[in-house]
């Protein structure tokens, strides 16, 4: 089972929706009446660990998600070119997103094969919710970019990895 807490606590609606793998279900949680409640009906993950959702901060609503190895879309659907990814299955931490900095469409996909006791590749796409993907020119629910789909960061990764904003918010560590 995997859960992904993205980023840090956060006043807004950012981090209320996780999913687990390999089902198709999550949890909402509600932060204006502290309840929590399961949430049915995305894909099912095929990873055993952490997955990646990103939600608008604004109002929750899921815009897209990885198991870090496909991307699916708000409605749900596979995104055109949201395949291939080079996370591994059984990596403790193989998928995390954050937006990139200056941009409000655009954000990283930051995924991972290592598995212990060897190392592995840490890469990245970029995905940007203003290509139509499966939906339309007016109505744009994202696509992975072709130009940088699985490019690498590093060969020497752990199954485990974090990104922090860094205090200015300019970049991440």
């Amino acid at each position: 089972m995997g859960i992904l807490l993205n980023g840090s606590v956060l006043g807004q609606l950012e981090n209320n929706v996780w999913y687990f793998s390999p089902t198709n279900s999550g949890i909402l949680f509600n932060f204006g009446t502290n309840i929590p409640s399961v949430v049915t009906g995305h894909s099912p993950l095929t990873s055993l660990h952490g997955c990646g959702i990103d939600t608008n901060p604004s109002t929750g609503a899921v815009m897209f998600y990885t198991d870090a190895v496909k991307v699916f879309d708000a409605t749900n659907m596979q995104m055109p070119n949201g395949t291939g990814l080079s996370g591994g299955v059984s990596c403790a931490e193989k998928g995390n997103i954050v937006q990139i900095p200056g941009s409000c469409n655009r954000y990283y996909l930051i995924t991972n094969d290592a598995n212990s006791p060897t190392s592995g590749n840490l890469k990245y796409s970029i995905v940007d919710m203003n290509l139509a993907g499966n939906g339309s020119a007016s109505n744009p629910l994202g696509d992975v970019e072709s130009a940088t789909k699985n490019t690498l960061i590093t060969s020497n990764s752990t199954e485990s990895f974090t990104i922090v904003r860094n205090p200015t918010g300019s970049n991440y560590w």
